[in-house]
């Protein structure tokens, strides 16, 4: 698939982005997640480019936009700064935002902060509202003052093993091949050898390290050891720092669609990147039980914060896709379109 990634220079960030279709309509920005890029909505905006303008960012610390370092206890609200700041400067009027996973995340800043801009908000598997790891309950009660449970040392160690050293093979089960198609993706979904190597090379182009991923981290005598520090992407995302449970009371009342996998294994409510719910299968020794340190019920927490939106009068629907992973934009191609093509704009 052929595209063209540009970079243009704000106030804050030199940007690079995708951009295919009419900019004479509706304008769709789309923020990618985690250890991906925009690369990974370039399919999705082949099937749109004829009805949309499209637009498609790679975030500070990622793709081949400028790389700042990542503070992270205000990394979440920085990423949704610099998108307003490359908003302004393409000189868009309102539009409909887009974001997966992280990207949610940082979605779900924007429209804390910039909500008079949108048109629509689409989360797609998002973040929590509440953060990664380290609270208990739907409302987002911290298992710790501290932030225990998630942190930049909460990274699979061979999966930083093979960015650092770019290990494409296919048949390393940390690799960055095998991620995709077994965590990103529910198997044995794959996508063509010609979006896979695109998609690879997205990913490729991550800053890595303690300023990035998967950033830093302290060291505790309690399980898992680790309690979040100032540094990289990861930490961005504990709860001491992420706490996006503001949308529900936003002034402008923007649609709001949340869209997920039904075999979603990052945003869970049993997610397979959650450090206490792997300890209760036994990956991670000298796990103290369930009852003194559970896992987070991702997905009720979403549903706790949009059903608060909708007690203060906002809207939100939600979309289950069938026989999907964390990626369902990309496995169900067809549905997700047919969704994007029925929002009010």
């Amino acid at each position: 698939m052929k595209f063209k990634k540009e970079i243009i220079e704000t106030k804050r960030l030199k940007t690079a982005y995708i951009r295919m279709g009419d900019k004479n309509k509706e304008t769709i920005v789309f923020v990618h997640g985690n250890v991906s890029s925009s690369e990974f909505f370039v399919p999705l905006m082949y099937r749109l480019k004829e009805k949309f303008d499209l637009i498609a960012i790679d975030m500070n610390g990622f793709g081949k936009s400028e790389g700042k370092g990542i503070n992270s206890k205000t990394g979440i609200k920085d990423w949704s700064d610099d998108l307003d700041s490359f908003i302004t400067e393409l000189n868009i009027g309102k539009f409909t935002l887009c974001g997966w996973s992280l990207g949610g995340g940082v979605a779900m800043q924007y429209a804390i902060d910039y909500n008079e801009k949108l048109k629509n908000l689409v989360l797609i598997s998002p973040l929590s509202p509440f953060g990664f790891g380290g609270t208990k309950d739907a409302c987002g009660t911290l298992v710790g003052k501290d932030g225990i449970g998630y942190a930049g040392g909460a990274a699979n160690a061979g999966f930083v093993k093979a960015l650092y050293e770019k290990d494409t093979s296919s048949d390393n089960p940390n690799g960055i091949i095998s991620v995709i198609n077994n965590t990103y993706f529910k198997p044995p979904f794959k996508v063509a050898k010609e979006i896979e190597d695109m998609l690879v090379e997205g990913i490729l182009q991550m800053k890595l390290g303690e300023d990035y991923y998967p950033g830093n981290f302290k060291q505790t005598e309690l399980w898992p050891y680790i309690l979040p520090s100032d540094k990289g992407i990861l930490n961005t995302m504990s709860p001491v720092y992420c706490n996006l449970s503001g949308i529900s009371d936003i002034e402008n009342k923007i649609n709001i669609t949340w869209v997920k996998g039904e075999y979603d294994i990052i945003t869970s409510n049993n997610s397979m990147c959650d450090l206490p719910f792997l300890g209760s299968l036994g990956y991670l020794p000298n796990y103290p039980g369930k009852e003194e340190f559970p896992w987070q019920p991702m997905n009720d927490q979403i549903k706790y914060v949009l059903d608060k939106y909708k007690d203060n009068g906002g809207n939100y629907q939600f979309f289950e896709l069938k026989d999907c992973g964390h990626s369902c934009f990309i496995e169900k191609e067809d549905d997700f379109v047919a969704i994007i093509s029925s929002l009010k704009y």
